[in-house]
């Protein structure tokens, strides 16, 4: 799922580039082509169904967290792979479902000019819609958030001496240890993007309740700085996991040529060690390793 999470992010923040590039070019629509390409292409059509399929997501990696560390004995008997499939389907067709039929009633070609999601908009259906969003990518999403991870931490530090003794006592010390450090990365790593989502996502939650209370009054510049700032969250959710997340850091080290990878790690250890902000330089034998 943390894979699905970060596809989706990268198709989001894909897509994204073309539709402001197309925006920037300044075509002249006409006919059944221009309308066409007015829906798949100057509109975000593509990049919201990333955005929504990564709120979905994410919010599913952490209820996948929660069961499999607070309620791991459930997990291993009841949690089959093909709810994890199902869950990753269901990021993915969530958006068509919802944005397609919006898009299609509120978008359209006047005079050359794309119009998206700006035609024939009645307000009661325009409120109805604020509220099920605001309702459903935020105060449920937020509450899922502090639900799960609340209760994983509480999980992870009640018995941690006890795993510790079993853990020291046993023949596979080494691989538990090992396994605790994987699941306790994982676990930092996914608080981390949780709070940056609800930190990114408040502004454009206030100026929607406020469009809810006061229909007529318009969020100008501040609604595209809601915008702004969650685009940035997407952008920047997969080079979160890239510093943060050892399996990926992993397969980023595999792909990189072998020249680079000294670089590569002194600045995945720059980056990761805790409470050391100093820089420094490759010392000579990183240099001798480069030159060979």
């Amino acid at each position: 799922m943390i894979v699905n999470q970060n596809v989706l992010d990268v198709f989001a923040s894909f897509f994204l580039v073309v539709s402001y590039a197309v925006q920037l070019c300044n075509i002249h629509y006409s006919g059944a082509l221009g309308y066409w390409l007015c829906l798949a292409l100057y509109s975000e059509f593509f990049a919201s169904y990333g955005m929504y399929g990564s709120r979905v997501n994410i919010a599913a990696i952490a209820v996948e967290r929660y069961l499999k560390v607070v309620h791991s004995v459930w997990a291993k008997t009841k949690l089959r792979p093909w709810m994890i499939y199902s869950a990753i389907a269901f990021s993915w067709l969530l958006a068509p479902v919802v944005e397609t039929p919006a898009l299609l009633r509120t978008s359209g070609v006047k005079d050359g000019v794309c119009y998206d999601y700006q035609m024939d908009r009645p307000k009661d259906l325009l409120i109805g819609y604020l509220i099920w969003y605001a309702f459903s990518f935020y105060i449920i999403i937020f509450a899922i958030f502090i639900f799960c991870y609340g209760r994983i931490l509480v999980a992870i530090r009640r018995p941690a001496k006890v795993m510790a003794a079993h853990s020291a006592a046993g023949p596979n010390a080494s691989q538990n240890q090992q396994s605790n450090q994987i699941q306790t990365n994982v676990i930092k790593t996914m608080i981390l993007v949780s709070a940056l989502y609800v930190i990114c996502h408040l502004l454009q939650f206030f100026l929607y309740v406020d469009l809810i209370v006061r229909p007529t009054l318009h969020g100008g510049s501040l609604y595209a700085a809601s915008r702004f700032i969650q685009f940035l969250y997407v952008t920047a959710n997969p080079f979160i996991y890239a510093v943060k997340f050892d399996p990926v850091k992993k397969i980023l080290r595999g792909m990189i040529p072998s020249r680079m990878a000294v670089w590569f790690n002194h600045a995945m250890s720059r980056v990761t060690s805790t409470g050391n902000r100093t820089t420094s330089a490759p010392n000579d034998q990183e240099l001798g390793d480069m030159r060979a």
